[in-house]
C-alpha cells in the first residue's frame, strides 16, 4: 500500500514537469536568432573568414566603417557588426601588421541569407634589404661582404653603395663583415654600424677602404685551362684554350670585349699563341708536336698551316713568340730547348736550337733589342738569351726563386713580368740601369696563372688557368653618366616607356599606375591613371605599354594581369586578361600586342597572345627558369629574361611567332632583377647595386659591362629610343644618359 502511494506521487510530479515545459515552449520562450526553433528566421548575419601566415600584431581589417583589430597568430576573424541579407560588403586591410604584408581575397560580395565565412586573408613576412655605403674602394674588384657569416655578396668596382644579396625578415638580426678583401688594395676594408635588428630597409652600414692599386677584371670566364694569350694592335685578344683544344679570339670594340670566336680547328691542347707585325697568328700546338700559323687575309683568319712538326723539330712545343723580322721562337718542353724558325723570302726554315739545358721551359718573350727571355719552369728561373749582331749568346739567369713559372712578357720600358704559377701570383721585375730589380707582385686573386701578354698601353693580360678566365690588369672602360633623379619619392616596382617617351610606374604600395608625361626634354608631374583595388590595381608589381598606348599591369596581390585600354587620348577602366598566375612580377608587350609575364611563383615565363581584339589563355615559353623576375622583348620579337634564381640572363628566340629553347647570354650574375633591350639589341640588366649592359655587335652578345653604379638596390630598368636608361631604385627613379 505504501509503495502504491509513492508511485502515484512520482507520477503526479512527472506530469507537472512535462506540462510546465510544454507550456513554456508554447508561449514562445525563444528569440528570432538562428536555431530558436519555431520562431521567426534571423534577419542579420556574421561576416568573417580565415587568416593564414599572421605572426605579428597590428593587423586591422575593415568593412566600411566597421574595423577589427586582429591579434598575432589568429587563424580566423569575424566582424562584430551583423549584416542584413542583401547588404554589400568589402573587406580590406586598413593597417598592415608589423613586418608583414596581408592581402584579402574573396573580400567583396553581397550577403546571402546566411553567415559569410569565405573571406580569406593571406599574410607573408616582409623582407627588408641590408646595405649601406662604401668609401675608398675605387677601381678594385674582389671585395666580398658577409652577413652573419654567410650570404657572400661581391661588391663591384667603384661602388659607393651596396646591398646584400639576401633580404631579411622584420625582427631578424644582421652582422656585416668583410669576407674577402679587394684585389690589390693596400689597406683592408673595415665595417662600422654593421650590427643591428631589422626594422625596415637597412642603409646605415658603412664600409671604409684604404687606397687602391690596379687590379684585374675578367674579360671572359669561358675557357677550360687557358694557357697562352696575345693581343693585336686593335686590342683583340687571342687565347690558347688548352682544355678545349681551341684557339679563340675575343674581339675588342668601343671599350668592351665581345664573345669568343673560334679560329681554325684540329688543334690538340695548344698552349702558346703569338702574333707578328702583319697580324698573322702563330700557335704552339703542343699535343700535335707542331707549330702552326693562322694567316690573316683581308681582315679574316684562314685555316691553320703547319710550319714545323715531328720529333725532329719539336717534342713538346709550349710557348711561342715572334720578333720584328718575323722569326718564330718556341720553347720545346719535350727537348728542354728553345728553338727558332727563321723567316726568309716568305717562308720558314728548319727549327734551329738557340739554347738547351732547361728543365721544362714554358714561356718565351722578346724585348726591343731581340733578346729572348725564357721561363725555366723546372728550375724556378727566368733566363735571358742575349742577342747581339745576329748571334745569340748563352742563357743568363735574371731572376730565380719562382715556383714553376710559366708565362713571361715585357713592357715598353723593358720591365719583365712572370706568372709564378704554383704560387698563383704574377710578379714584375722592374728594369733599371741594365739590370732587374726584386720581384713585385702585380694584382692578386689568380689561381695558377699561365700565359702573359702586354698591350700597347701597358695593360697586362693574364691567362688565369684554374679560374678558366682571361684577365686584364688594370681594366678601364667607357660608360653612362651620373644618374639623375626623376619625380618625387615613390614605391616603384616596375617602369615602362611608350613611344612618346612618357614614363609609366607601377607604384606598388600605393596600388597605383602613374604616368610621367615627357615633353621638351623633361618630365611633368605624375598623373594617376588607375589606383586602388576597386579600379583593378592591387599591389602592382609589373607594368608594360604596347605600341598603341594600352597599359598592362601585373598585380601581385590578386595574381592577375590586367589591361588599361587607351583610346582617343584617354585611359579606360582596367579589365582582367588572365588570373592564371601564381606571382606575376613583371610584364612586357611586343609589336603584335602579345603580352609576356615573368611568373616568379611558378618559375615560368608566359605569353598572353592577342588574336583580333581579344587575348587568349597564357602559354608557357621556355623552361628551366628559377624565380624569373623580369622580361623584355626586342624589335624582332625575341624575349629576354632576368632569371633571378639562376643568376642568368636568357634569350627565348622568336621565329615567325614560334619560340625556341632559352639561350644563356650571361651567367654568374649576382641578382638580376630587371631587364630591358634598346633599339640596337643591347641588353641592360639591373643587378644588385649596378646596371650592366650586354652589348650586341655583329649578331653576337658580348660580356656584361657596368654602365651605372652606386644604386641602393635597382630592381627594374627601361630604355627609350634615344638610349637613355631609367632605373628604379628604392623610392626613386634614376635617369642615365649615354
Amino acid at each position: 500500500m505504501g509503495k502504491s502511494r509513492q508511485a502515484r506521487r512520482w507520477c503526479r510530479e512527472f506530469i507537472v514537469i512535462v506540462c510546465t515545459t510544454l507550456l513554456v515552449a508554447g508561449c514562445g520562450g525563444g528569440s528570432s536568432s538562428a536555431g530558436s526553433g519555431g520562431g521567426n528566421p534571423p534577419s542579420t548575419f556574421g561576416l568573417g573568414g580565415t587568416i593564414s601566415g599572421l605572426s605579428t600584431a597590428g593587423l586591422v581589417l575593415a568593412n566600411g566603417n566597421d574595423t577589427l583589430s586582429v591579434p598575432s597568430g589568429a587563424r580566423s576573424f569575424t566582424f562584430s557588426a551583423l549584416l542584413a541579407s542583401g547588404a554589400s560588403y568589402d573587406v580590406t586591410v586598413q593597417a598592415q601588421p608589423e613586418g608583414e604584408i596581408c592581402a584579402v581575397s574573396q573580400g567583396k560580395g553581397t550577403m546571402p541569407a546566411a553567415a559569410v565565412t569565405s573571406v580569406a586573408v593571406s599574410c607573408s613576412t616582409t623582407l627588408y634589404s641590408i646595405g649601406g655605403t662604401i668609401s675608398g674602394l675605387g677601381a678594385d674588384t674582389g671585395l666580398v661582404l658577409l652577413d652573419n657569416g654567410g650570404d657572400a655578396t661581391t661588391v663591384v668596382a667603384n661602388s659607393t653603395r651596396f646591398t646584400m644579396i639576401t633580404s631579411l625578415a622584420y625582427g631578424s638580426t644582421y652582422h656585416i663583415t668583410v669576407g674577402t678583401q679587394p684585389y690589390g688594395i693596400t689597406l683592408a676594408c673595415a665595417v662600422s654600424s654593421g650590427d643591428g635588428t631589422v626594422d625596415g630597409n637597412i642603409t646605415s652600414v658603412a664600409v671604409s677602404c684604404g687606397s687602391v692599386t690596379p687590379t684585374q677584371k675578367a674579360l671572359v670566364t669561358y675557357f677550360n685551362s687557358p694557357s697562352g694569350v696575345a693581343m693585336d694592335s686593335a686590342g683583340d685578344v687571342f687565347v690558347a684554350d688548352d682544355g678545349n683544344s681551341r684557339i679563340e679570339e675575343i674581339p675588342y670594340s668601343k671599350g668592351s670585349y665581345g664573345a669568343p670566336l673560334e679560329l681554325g680547328s684540329g688543334f690538340n691542347h695548344p698552349v702558346g699563341v703569338a702574333l707578328d707585325a702583319n697580324g698573322d697568328l702563330f700557335v704552339a700546338d703542343t699535343g700535335n708536336g707542331a707549330v702552326k700559323e693562322i694567316p690573316l687575309v683581308n681582315g679574316g683568319y684562314g685555316g691553320p698551316v703547319t710550319l714545323a712538326s715531328g720529333f725532329a723539330s719539336f717534342q713538346g712545343p709550349v710557348a711561342i713568340a715572334v720578333d720584328a723580322r718575323g722569326d718564330v721562337f718556341v720553347t720545346d718542353a719535350g727537348s728542354d730547348a728553345v728553338e727558332e724558325l727563321a723567316y726568309s723570302n716568305g717562308g720558314y726554315g728548319s727549327a734551329l736550337s738557340l739554347a738547351s739545358g732547361f728543365d721544362g721551359p714554358s714561356g718565351v718573350a722578346l724585348d726591343a733589342n731581340g733578346d729572348v727571355f725564357v721561363s725555366d719552369s723546372g728550375n724556378g728561373e727566368v733566363e735571358e738569351i742575349p742577342y747581339s749582331s745576329g748571334t745569340y749568346g748563352p742563357p743568363v739567369v735574371v731572376a730565380s726563386g719562382f715556383n714553376q713559372p710559366q708565362g713571361v712578357t715585357l713592357d715598353a720600358n723593358g720591365d719583365l713580368f712572370v706568372s709564378d704559377t704554383n704560387n698563383s701570383t704574377v710578379e714584375e721585375l722592374p728594369y733599371s740601369s741594365g739590370g732587374y730589380g726584386a720581384p713585385v707582385e702585380v694584382g692578386s686573386g689568380f689561381f695558377s696563372p699561365t700565359g702573359l701578354a702586354m698591350d700597347a698601353s701597358g695593360d697586362l693580360l693574364v691567362a688565369d688557368s684554374v679560374h678558366g678566365a682571361v684577365k686584364k690588369v688594370p681594366f678601364g672602360g667607357a660608360g653612362y653618366g651620373t644618374p639623375v633623379a626623376i619625380g618625387p619619392d615613390l614605391d616603384p616596382a616596375d617602369v615602362a616607356l611608350d613611344g612618346n617617351g612618357d614614363l609609366f610606374i607601377a607604384d606598388y604600395s600605393n596600388s597605383a599606375i602613374k604616368e610621367f608625361p615627357y615633353s621638351g626634354g623633361s618630365y611633368g608631374a605624375p598623373l594617376t591613371i588607375a589606383s586602388g583595388s576597386a579600379s583593378g590595381i592591387d599591389w602592382p608589381s609589373g607594368v608594360a605599354v604596347d605600341g598603341t598606348g594600352n597599359v598592362f599591369v601585373a598585380n601581385y596581390a590578386d595574381s592577375t594581369v590586367e589591361e588599361i585600354p587607351y583610346t582617343n587620348g584617354s585611359y579606360g577602366a582596367a579589365r582582367v586578361l588572365s588570373s592564371d598566375f601564381s606571382t606575376p612580377g613583371a610584364a612586357a608587350a611586343d609589336a603584335r600586342g602579345d603580352v609576356f609575364v615573368a611568373d616568379s611563383g611558378d618559375n615560368a615565363v608566359r605569353e598572353i597572345p592577342l588574336s583580333g581584339a581579344s587575348y587568349g589563355a597564357p602559354i608557357n615559353l621556355g623552361f628551366g627558369f628559377s624565380n624569373p623576375a623580369a622580361v623584355a622583348v626586342d624589335a624582332s620579337g625575341d624575349v629576354f629574361v632576368a632569371d633571378y634564381g639562376n643568376k642568368e640572363v636568357e634569350e627565348i628566340p622568336d621565329s615567325a611567332g614560334s619560340y625556341g629553347a632559352p639561350v644563356v647570354l650571361a651567367s654568374g650574375l649576382f641578382a638580376p632583377y630587371g631587364i630591358a633591350v634598346d633599339a640596337t639589341g643591347n641588353v641592360f640588366v639591373a643587378d644588385i647595386d649596378v646596371v650592366e649592359e650586354i652589348p650586341f655587335t655583329n649578331g653576337r652578345y658580348g660580356v656584361p659591362i657596368t654602365v651605372g653604379s652606386g644604386f641602393n638596390n635597382p630592381s627594374k630598368v627601361a630604355v627609350d629610343g634615344s638610349g637613355r636608361l631609367y632605373v628604379m631604385d628604392f623610392g626613386q627613379i634614376w635617369l642615365l644618359a649615354p
